[in-house]
């Protein structure tokens, strides 16, 4: 409105529809205001989502480049920079590191490894197997069932990956009593998921305890958590059977 015309010319009525206008131009901007807030937020959301994504892929990357070696290098390399890209901060980049690491120890700590159950044409026997198996142990949890390659001549390991630590801990607690019910399990040996580290140290802590139950004769010696222990029997209790098996030097628990 030019500001040659007369205030006087403004009439009530002009001054409302002036008023009106404006009026509706605020409440327009407030709207385009709130709807931009929004997608602001859901864009951010989004990017938590992805990143959130793509730390579980370069977790199960990890974990698989652990088993298989580094024919995945390439895939996990991708995912690396992917994730550079979305947090380029290196302490950022520190902390998810911990986090999978941490994430992938606990994982173990709530699986088991079963060596010698032959394996079959499909998933289906060993389904059986370990459901037989948890019932004698009374683990009423769910659990996924996978087989690991390995680089002897015997079958794959049949791991057991559990929800809760408190189920592969039982399940190892009663392996030796209950497998003589499972035909299957008669000649298997269980262990918990361990790191390379880890492992190195369980083979060479067998190794003792077999020499000690070999010399006794008895099952006295077992492992657990990595280091030689003898085992708590009950008042009156004869110890588990064990067999001799002549030169067993390069005996381990695998």
């Amino acid at each position: 409105m030019s500001n040659n015309v007369p205030s006087e010319i403004l009439s009530n009525s002009a001054l409302f529809t002036l008023f009106g206008k404006i009026f509706s131009l605020v409440c327009d901007l407030k709207d385009q205001n709130g709807v931009l807030l929004n997608k602001v937020e859901i864009l951010q959301s989004q990017n938590e989502f992805l990143s959130n994504k793509v730390e579980n892929l370069e977790t199960s990357i990890g974990e698989l480049n652990g088993k298989f070696g580094s024919g995945i290098t390439s895939t996990k390399t991708f995912a690396e920079a992917l994730k550079k890209g979305l947090t380029a901060a290196p302490t950022q980049l520190s902390f998810l590191k911990a986090a999978e690491l941490a994430q992938s120890s606990e994982s173990r700590k709530s699986a088991v490894i079963i060596k010698n159950v032959e394996a079959s044409s499909d998933n289906f026997n060993d389904s059986l197997i370990v459901k037989s198996l948890t019932s004698e142990c009374l683990i009423t949890g769910e659990n996924s069932i996978f087989r690991l390659k390995t680089t002897g001549n015997g079958p794959p390991l049949l791991k057991i990956q559990f929800q809760q630590k408190e189920d592969a801990l039982t399940l190892l607690s009663k392996f030796e009593q209950m497998k003589w019910k499972v035909k299957e399990l008669q000649n298997a040996s269980a262990r918990p998921d361990l790191s390379k580290p880890e492992l190195s140290k369980f083979r060479e802590s067998w190794r003792k305890a077999i020499a000690l139950n070999d010399n006794a004769g008895k099952r006295i010696y077992t492992v657990r958590n990595l280091e030689v222990v003898k085992i708590s029997y009950k008042q009156d209790q004869e110890p588990f059977t064990w067999t001799v098996r002549g030169n067993r030097k390069g005996a381990t628990q695998n």
